[in-house]
This record gives structure tokens, C-alpha cells and sequence, in this order.
């Protein structure tokens, strides 16, 4: 399986794509007509701009090849092949002609950056900056607060959903990184709460460790970018005269926020950041607040988006996926079920649940890829319902499910899988009240007069914060997004021995959760109710 791109707040992520060749079987596939005089090893190519791929074919005479559209691909013949090339980025269709009977091949072309040091583009590679996979390794414990903090705020948002019949979707990673930024501002015991809620000893190590680990992607084949902006009122007379050194300078240095100074937060202000937003979310968040009145005295807005975008190590068969049914909680439907089978997965199973990983990258540099999997999820006995039996395990049985799949440079369990089957989804998410689940962590101070955030300023304190996310899965991979808002007012307040086969079959409510495989570090989390 191989990946795209997927989710929302402002989190943003882009995937390479590798080229795909859908297989069809041993003996090929016969020409529409039922005519033995043509024989196609593909119908459906995936190919890059300058580069060609070959298509067996078998014909009773000659055959002649024509393209829809040459300035998409070309496509002739050789021995027993037919060689089809890319032009341009598209899609067109070359038909293959033996007499009167006639084939067909679709072909989609795609752009391709070359990879350094490589002779093949069998993968986009993205152009954002790469991250060593040591400065995941840095996180140390890092990691345990980020996954701790995801957990509580997953359940939070997940309690709500499951009482209202809807899925769950957010992106913790984004939320915890807006707070870093904000407590940059933080003095006394308001900065000593947040540590508290994001579990933070010791805020300068947190602060580089995980500002650092925030500047790019862990794998060069899957696409995830981090971007923050600070958007300042210039009309707000009380920002800390000291400013720029207290509180500008790290959240640019550590964290590449780029500073906005607008003359208010009126609806053209508005706009902009929307329009911020759509575009380093990919289109995936096109809109993450509404203009009303009480912007215009907004003193400021920490503003956070991630984008993911990756392409399934082992990518899913389009022509595999077939309709079927989905148990879901409140009701059942038919989904485009996706299927795979007889291959190796990170698998895992209890007394509770049986979750398998899905790695994303590219399947030809396994070392320098791979960084990134999605966990799937579902209740081990599929009459029990996967929202109860989260919420009845501990937490470090929680923390502890990644373990349990080992990261990528250690050791883990595994299975032969004999069917693999997860639906085609697109999930739609948001924390319903951020600041009442900050405050149950003790984080008070901060959204009061008792705030002091005077390295940035006087009277200043969080009145609003907004989180919204979303996700799409599909047989190539995911892409996802996220978007977190902080607003403040202007006011005076790997496999060992080989396991039996295994069937896992999500055809029941399931988690998923979307981490990198170096760290541990959770990014998304979410769960399907219904579809």
C-alpha cells in the first residue's frame, strides 16, 4: 500500500506520491469484447512526466497503439510490450486496435522530483524540510507528555461525539503546540499551570526539543508540514515594550511562527486568516472562524495548522475494494470496503482489542522511509462497542498500545494477515470546548484577569480557542489536516517467528490513530462510529 494525502486544523501535510501499477491477474485481462485476440497484463498505469512503463500484452496479429492524447502520453509497441510514456501531469487513455476487437489502458500521469542520490522517481519526494530521525529520538519523555495530553483529549472529544451518534476526529499535536507557543508569553503561576496540563518539567527542554522536532517531516516520501502565525493588533496599546526579545523572537526562532501585525481583527483580517489557513492546510480547512463584531477588539490569535499527506507503504487495489456492509453503532451501512491480503502487518491483540499498523512511505527505501504508520484499531470481541472498552482501560495500558507494535529501529510484533479489509472514510472533527478540558487539567489562570502573559503583555488573557481536523482514507494512503486558534481580547480582563494467519475485518466502530514510527509520537487520533 502506498499513500496520498489527509486532516484538519490547521495541521498540514502533504504526501509524495509513488508510482502504482494496479496488477490484474496471472492470466491477464481479455479485451471487452470476449475476443481471444488481444490479452492485457494492465489496464491502469500510474507513470511520472519523462518516464515509461511496460505493458505485456498477448495478440492472435499485429497490433497498433493509439493515445487519446499525445500531449498526456505516448504509447507504442516493442517485442511483446507495449511501452506507454509520460508527457504531462494527467489522464488519458491509449486503445490498443488487433483487427476490429479492442482494448483499452488508462493512464495517469504525475509529476516527479528527483530523489538525491537515486536513479529511480518511483516516488514524489516532498520539498519541505526533512527532520533526522534523531531529533525524534530527543523527545524522550517529550513523548510520553505529548501522548498523555492526546489521550485526555481524545476521550474528552470522543465521550461527546459517542452521546451525539458522531465520529471523532482531532489532531492533540496541533492543540499542544499552539499552548507551547502561547506559554513562550507565559510568567508565575500561568505559565506554571500550562506546564502542568502539558505535562512539562522543564519548559526550555520541551520548548527546543519539541520546536525542533516541529520544522519538517521524519520521511522524505511523506509529506507533513507545521505552520504558525502570530497575528498581532498594532492599535493594542499595552504589548510588553520588550516584546520582540521576550516573546517574538523564540516563537520565530523555535517555532518559525511568522508574525502578522494587522490594524484589527475586522472581516478582510478575517479572511486572510481563513485564507492562511486554506492554503497551508491544502484546502482541507478552507475556514476555521466566522467574522463577528467582537473580533475587532481582539488583541491577538496564535494560529496553528498541520498538513499530512503520505501514500500506504503497501498500497490497496483499486479493483479490490467491493461493497459491504459496516456494523456500525447506531446503524448499519454499505461502504467501499478496501481489501488486502496474505501479507505481512504490525499486528497486535489482547483480551480488549486487535489493532493492526499501516505504515506509510516508500516500499523501495525502506531505511530512509517508513517513518509514519496509522493503527487500526477494533474491540478484540466485535459485540462489545470500542468507545467502551477505550474508556475502560488505563491509562498506560493507552500509552502503552504503541508498544506494543514496537517502533521502526526495535523490535515488535507481527502477523501474516490472510484478509486485511478497512472502509474508504472521510472524517470530519473539532474539540467542542477546548477550554473547559484545559481548565479540568488546571489550567485556569489563563483564561481570567489572574493571566499573566506579560512577556507579550498587559491585560491580556485567552477568551476563545477553536480546533478543527479532518481526514480522508483511501486505497493510495491518507491525507489529513488540522487547525488550533487561540484568541485573546483587547480588553481590561518488525516480524519474529511466524504467527497463524489472521483476519482483520473493520467492519465495526474502530480507532485510528496516525503517529511516526520513530518516536512514538502521537499526531491524529480518531474514531469511526458510523458511515
Amino acid at each position: 500500500m502506498q499513500f496520498n494525502n489527509n486532516i484538519k486544523r490547521i495541521t498540514a501535510v502533504c504526501l509524495s506520491l509513488t508510482m502504482v501499477v494496479t496488477m490484474l491477474p496471472a492470466g491477464g485481462m481479455k479485451a471487452k469484447t470476449g475476443s481471444k485476440d488481444i490479452r492485457l497484463w494492465k489496464k491502469k498505469v500510474n507513470v511520472q512526466e519523462g518516464k515509461s512503463c511496460k505493458v505485456k500484452y498477448k495478440a492472435s496479429k499485429k497490433i497498433k497503439v493509439k493515445s487519446k492524447s499525445r500531449k498526456i502520453a505516448r504509447a507504442s509497441v516493442k517485442k511483446q510490450n507495449i511501452i506507454i510514456k509520460g508527457i504531462k501531469k494527467g489522464t488519458t487513455k491509449i486503445t490498443v486496435s488487433c483487427g476490429k476487437t479492442k482494448a483499452y489502458i488508462k493512464v495517469a500521469v504525475k509529476k516527479a522530483i528527483s530523489v538525491p542520490g537515486s536513479d529511480e522517481l518511483a516516488v514524489e519526494v516532498t520539498a519541505k524540510p526533512i527532520v533526522d530521525s534523531q531529533v525524534a529520538l530527543n523527545l524522550d519523555k517529550c513523548v510520553t507528555s505529548i501522548n498523555s495530553f492526546s489521550n485526555d483529549m481524545f476521550s474528552v472529544q470522543s465521550n461527546s461525539d459517542m452521546s451525539g451518534g458522531n465520529n471523532t476526529f482531532v489532531s492533540p499535536l496541533s492543540m499542544y503546540t499552539a499552548l507551547m507557543i502561547l506559554a513562550n508569553g507565559a510568567r508565575g503561576n500561568t505559565k506554571t499551570q500550562m506546564c502542568q496540563a502539558l505535562g512539562i518539567d522543564n519548559f526550555d527542554e520541551y520548548n527546543q526539543k519539541i520546536g525542533a522536532y516541529m520544522k519538517g517531516t521524519l520521511d522524505p516520501y511523506v509529506e507533513f508540514n507545521v505552520a504558525n502565525s502570530v497575528w498581532l493588533n498594532k492599535n493594542f496599546g499595552l504589548f510588553n515594550t520588550n516584546i520582540n526579545k521576550e516573546f517574538i523572537k523564540p516563537v520565530t526562532d523555535i517555532w518559525n511562527s511568522e508574525i502578522k501585525k494587522v490594524d484589527s481583527f475586522n472581516k478582510t483580517i478575517v479572511d486572510d486568516i481563513n485564507n492562511w489557513c486554506d492554503k497551508k492546510t491544502n484546502g482541507m480547512i478552507p475556514e476555521i472562524i466566522k467574522y463577528r463584531p467582537a473580533y475587532n477588539k481582539m488583541a491577538m490569535m496564535i494560529i496553528n495548522a498541520l498538513y499530512f499527506n503520505g501514500r500506504w507503504y503497501e498500497q490497496f487495489s483499486k479493483w479490490a475494494t467491493v461493497p459491504e456492509t459496516f456494523k456500525g453503532k447506531n446503524r448499519q451501512s454499505t461502504v467501499d470496503m478496501m481489501t488486502d491480503g496474505n501479507a505481512y502487518y504490525g499486528y497486535f491483540k489482547n483480551d480488549k482489542i486487535e489493532a493492526v499498523e499501516l505504515k506509510y512511505g516508500n516500499k523501495s527505501d525502506y531505511k530512509n522511509s517508513c517513518n509514519y504508520a496509522m493503527d487500526i484499531i477494533i474491540p478484540a470481541d466485535k459485540n462489545q462497542y470500542i468507545g467502551d472498552i477505550w474508556n475502560s482501560m488505563t491509562a498506560d495500558e493507552k500509552l502503552h498500545i504503541i508498544d506494543n507494535f514496537g517502533l521502526k529501529n526495535g523490535t515488535g510484533s507481527g502477523a501474516k494477515l490472510r484478509t486485511l479489509k478497512i472502509p474508504k472514510f472521510k472524517v470530519e472533527g473539532n474539540l467542542d470546548n477546548p477550554i473547559e478540558f484545559l481548565k479540568s487539567k488546571g489550567m485556569t489562570d489563563v483564561f481570567s484577569e489572574a493571566a499573566d502573559l506579560s512577556a507579550i503583555g498587559k491585560k491580556l488573557f485567552v477568551e476563545e480557542i477553536i480546533h478543527k481536523a479532518v481526514i480522508e482514507v483511501d486505497e493510495e494512503g491518507s491525507k489529513a489536516a488540522a487547525v488550533t486558534v487561540i484568541a485573546m481580547p483587547a480588553t481590561s480582563a518488525y516480524v519474529k517467528e511466524q504467527p497463524p494467519e489472521i483476519d482483520f475485518i473493520a467492519d465495526v466502530p474502530f480507532m485510528f490513530i496516525i503517529r511516526d514510527r520513530v518516536s512514538g509520537t502521537i499526531i491524529f487520533m480518531g474514531q469511526v462510529n458510523d458511515l
